[in-house]
C-alpha cells in the first residue's frame, strides 16, 4: 500500500497547525513528513517511512531549535510599573501595614500602598516608591 497522500496530508496538517499558530512547534515535524515523502517515493516500507518521520523531525529539532530560539528571543513586555520604581510620590492616604490601608499619589496616579517598615505615614509624606508587591507599591519616607 502506498503511504504518499497520507505523509502529504500529514505535512499540510502540520504546516496549517504551524501557521496558525506561528509558534515554531510543528515546522519541524513537517520536516519530518517531507523525509517520510520521499522514503516513500524510494520504496520504503511504512514502518520504515515512520522511523524516517521521526528520527528526520527530531534530529531538524536538535539542530536548529537552539538557532531559532536565540534569534526570535522576545524581551519581556516592559509596563508602567518597572517605571515607578526609585520615584517619588506623594501619600495621599495615610499608610499602615496594620490596617492594609494606603495610598500614594504619583505621576498622577493612584496606587494603593505600604510601608516597607511598619511605621504609618500620614497623608502629604513625600515618599520614594522602593518596590511593586503584586498591586501595592512598597514605600519608604524621604
Amino acid at each position: 500500500m502506498n503511504y504518499l497522500w497520507f505523509w502529504l496530508i500529514t505535512f499540510v496538517v502540520l504546516l496549517v497547525c504551524e501557521i496558525a499558530t506561528a509558534a515554531l512547534i510543528s515546522i519541524w515535524f513537517c520536516g519530518g513528513a517531507l523525509a517520510a515523502v520521499l522514503a516513500n517515493l524510494m520504496g520504503a516500507s511504512f514502518p520504515v517511512q515512520m522511523v524516517v518521520f521521526v528520527v528526520f523531525s527530531f534530529i531538524l529539532i536538535g539542530l536548529t531549535r537552539p538557532f531559532v530560539k536565540k534569534v526570535i528571543r522576545k524581551e519581556p513586555l516592559k509596563t508602567n510599573v518597572s517605571t515607578i520604581i526609585g520615584k517619588k510620590a506623594v501619600v495621599t492616604k495615610q499608610i499602615n501595614n496594620n490596617q492594609s490601608i494606603g495610598e500614594i499619589s504619583i505621576n498622577g496616579q493612584l496606587w494603593s500602598a505600604r510601608n516597607i517598615s511598619e511605621e504609618i505615614i500620614e497623608p502629604e509624606t513625600n515618599v520614594i516608591v522602593e518596590e511593586i508587591q503584586g498591586v501595592k507599591a512598597v514605600v519608604k519616607t524621604i
